[in-house]
């Protein structure tokens, strides 16, 4: 498979090199979500997936030809997203091997860091955003009917390919365990559902947040909201449907958005009475939407062991890279990690146990600040289907926010993640201009 991977490196190239520079970008996303990134080609020690090749082509195209990053204004964001990739390099330097420290956070580097770069420096004008989302979302569409099929015939479209996985990841041979409510639960190109499911979630908030701008019809662009609600669907885990029901939530919240502060306000008390005056901690809420009683308690349990006594002597860097996953054992036995809960089941969780502190604190500080950019936002909107666009993105990063109490990114979700946040730093001055008279014109 190495060869079919430099072959669609070469393709989506073309596209990235001569296209515009949105054009590039949804290239670059094609081949992130689109092809199953445990397929790469090996460099020495090193793994590069088809979006690692693609991501250093975007790159070199925009430094070298765009000159966009002439342009570039630092925003605490930025500061924010390479502060918590830095932390998690520290950190490793207390408990990895310098050699395995270095191939897993330079992956990191590839996976997650450039593409909110390129996202960054190419998403910078109205136009440019609207042409951007709109490929992603119809790309997502697109990733969601298939998702649907998968889920309803059990067959994976991509499966014969996940046979050549690169990362020691299992190939789907006994379906029972997949297998919720009669359906199976698809992965897609991404081998994982949750991942898979996630990844819907947050476009389809997009997806309905696009339906009131202008050039947006309602009918044909329901169909693709209503492929993007499906993919999500069909992953059948609890994580994407905890997200979802935030998400909606959210959404059907918009004529009520002007009471965000109290609400938000009745939202944390809430949560600390809960915490003293219950028998139930407070996270166990979002815990308890899960579609079996087990995965749910696991969870909970989870929390517990992690906050109970469980990071005693590796608050500030955490074991490494220690948990559920090919080659583990061996790693959680030097790192003397041996809690019974090691399926990280929370993206906060994950953090801290593997980076301490230094990996999780800024990564809250991150995503305080993506909200407060897009808060920003809201003052330089221009009208209703403003305000409702961003609204609806909001809600889809909002419902992510949610489910990874339950959930951790994986797959290709860690990538559009990362390439939102990229959306949502250039949200303020994008909508200013967009919504900035004429030159020339009357104030």
């Amino acid at each position: 498979m190495q060869l079919l991977t430099l072959l669609l490196a070469i393709a989506l190239s073309i596209p990235i090199v001569l296209g515009s520079p949105v054009a590039a970008l949804s290239a670059f996303c094609a081949g992130l979500f689109a092809y199953p990134q445990n397929l790469t080609v090996r460099l020495g020690v090193a793994d590069f997936t088809l979006g690692r090749i693609l991501i250093l082509v975007l790159l070199a195209r925009v430094f070298l030809r765009d000159g966009s990053h002439r342009r570039f204004a630092w925003t605490r964001l930025d500061v924010a997203v390479g502060a918590a990739f830095l932390g998690q390099c520290i950190a490793t330097l207390f408990t990895t091997p310098a050699a395995k420290a270095i191939e897993t956070q330079g992956g990191a580097f590839l996976d997650v860091v450039l593409p909110y770069v390129a996202t960054r420096l190419i998403v910078t004008n109205p136009s440019g955003l609207i042409r951007f989302l709109k490929h992603l979302v119809l790309l997502g569409a697109v990733l969601g009917v298939l998702g649907v099929f998968e889920s309803v015939t059990y067959r994976n479209p991509y499966g014969p390919l996940m046979a050549y996985d690169a990362w020691g990841l299992k190939f789907r041979t006994d379906l029972s365990p997949f297998i919720r409510h009669g359906f199976l639960r698809a992965g897609g190109p991404f081998a994982n559902s949750i991942g898979f499911g996630l990844f819907f979630t947050c476009l389809a908030a997009i997806s309905v947040g696009l339906l009131r701008l202008p050039g947006f019809r309602l009918v044909p662009w329901g169909f693709v909201s209503v492929a993007l609600f499906g993919g999500c669907v069909s992953s059948w885990s609890s994580g994407p449907l905890c997200s979802l029901i935030f998400t909606c939530a959210m959404i059907a919240g918009f004529p009520l958005r002007r009471f965000w502060r109290p609400l938000a306000v009745f939202v944390v008390i809430s949560c600390v009475f809960l915490e003293f005056y219950s028998n139930r901690h407070f996270y166990e809420i979002p815990t308890r939407i899960a579609f079996n009683e087990e995965t749910a308690y696991y969870r909970i349990g989870l929390y517990e062991e992690a906050l109970g006594g469980g990071m005693s002597g590796h608050w500030l860097a955490g074991f490494g890279y220690v948990g559920i996953n090919p080659n583990s054992e061996e790693v959680n036995v030097a790192a003397g990690f041996d809690w019974v809960h090691r399926d990280f089941t929370s993206v906060y969780i994950d953090l801290l146990a593997q980076f301490g502190l230094l990996g999780l604190v800024p990564f809250l500080v991150l995503t305080v600040l993506y909200y407060r950019r897009l808060y920003v936002a809201s003052f330089c909107i221009g009208g209703r289907e403003d305000a409702w666009f961003l609204w609806c993105f909001a809600a889809g990063l909002f419902g992510w926010t949610m489910a990874t109490f339950t959930v951790t990114l994986v797959a290709q979700t860690r990538g559009l993640f990362f390439l939102l946040l990229g959306v949502a730093a250039n949200m303020p001055p994008i909508l200013r201009e967009a919504n900035s008279p004429p030159e020339g014109g009357e104030e």
